[in-house]
């Protein structure tokens, strides 16, 4: 009530009401602001189980409580760092934030596989590395009418 008289007093009042609000607003921390997502990529090597020896690539992402592959085995499941522990499907996941590297250990049956990664920029262009082949949505032969379409349009003539 007492800030209401004041600024029904007079301009000046109310200009040093309106001045003390908006530095309250200014100094007053943002709770909602969120950790932009992190990339992580890197090798790994299966050391033992089937495939035993080779090196296989991973790519996950991690954003606030939510880590998801972008390649490698499938992986979407809530997330604690610096250490979690995630089931899903028949892979049990270890995951320890050591410094800048996030080692990935997967266990599947007999097939254990380490990964050791590095968090990579995420921009709005393209990786660094390509992610790894996928078969696309449709297959080729789907498109074939379309570009035949394209092909045999005619175009016209110049305007004299």
């Amino acid at each position: 009530m007492h800030v209401m008289a004041a600024s029904q007093s007079s301009p000046s009042a109310r200009l040093l009401v309106l001045g003390a609000l908006g530095l309250g607003l200014l100094f007053t921390p943002v709770a909602d602001a969120q950790p932009a997502p992190s990339l992580w990529s890197g090798s790994g090597q299966i050391l033992s189980g089937q495939g035993q020896g080779a090196t296989v690539e991973l790519v996950l992402e991690t954003s606030p409580g939510r880590i998801r592959s972008h390649a490698g085995p499938a992986l979407d499941a809530p997330f604690v760092e610096p250490t979690s522990t995630i089931r899903q499907g028949d892979a049990l996941w270890q995951i320890e934030m050591q410094g800048n590297l996030m080692i990935v250990t997967v266990y599947r049956g007999s097939q254990i596989i380490r990964y050791q990664l590095q968090p990579e920029p995420i921009t709005t262009g393209s990786r660094s590395k390509p992610l790894p082949y996928t078969q696309p949505a449709a297959p080729m032969a789907t498109f074939a009418p379309v570009m035949q379409e394209l092909i045999s349009v005619p175009t016209l003539a110049p305007l004299p």
